[in-house]
């Protein structure tokens, strides 16, 4: 789509030679318009991966919320473990969240983690 109005762009513009009479207008409306195209591309290529890597820092953040719950909850035994998984929850700055701890949603809405919904069932 945006490879087919770049073309058009450049097939509207080849003909505007003879609006225009002058070779330096002519080629200054072109760069003028790539220019401005360039531009809007790479803010949107740089908004574009910044949400990506929000994205993905948020997934990480989950699977490491996540598995520190479960080195939690099989290590209850294992001082090992437990070191490992306090590590782990310094190494990517998830605080801890007691599974039977009653939160508040951004909603207003009480209810329990999702992490601690999953274990909980895990146990059953």
């Amino acid at each position: 789509m945006f490879f087919c109005a770049c073309v058009l762009l450049v097939v509207l513009w080849a003909p505007s030679y003879f609006v225009f009479q002058n070779l330096n207008t002519w080629q200054l409306v072109i760069n003028t318009a790539t220019t401005i195209v360039t531009f809007l591309l790479v803010a949107l290529l740089q908004n574009s991966q910044r949400r990506t890597e929000e994205a993905v820092n948020q997934k990480l953040d989950a699977l490491a919320d996540g598995l520190a719950d479960l080195m939690d909850h099989l290590g209850k035994d294992d001082p090992e473990l437990r070191k490992d998984m306090q590590d782990l929850r310094s190494a990517v700055g998830v605080e801890h969240i007691d599974p039977h701890r009653t939160v508040r949603h951004g909603n207003g809405h009480p209810g329990r983690s999702a992490v601690g919904d999953s274990l909980s069932s895990a146990g059953r």
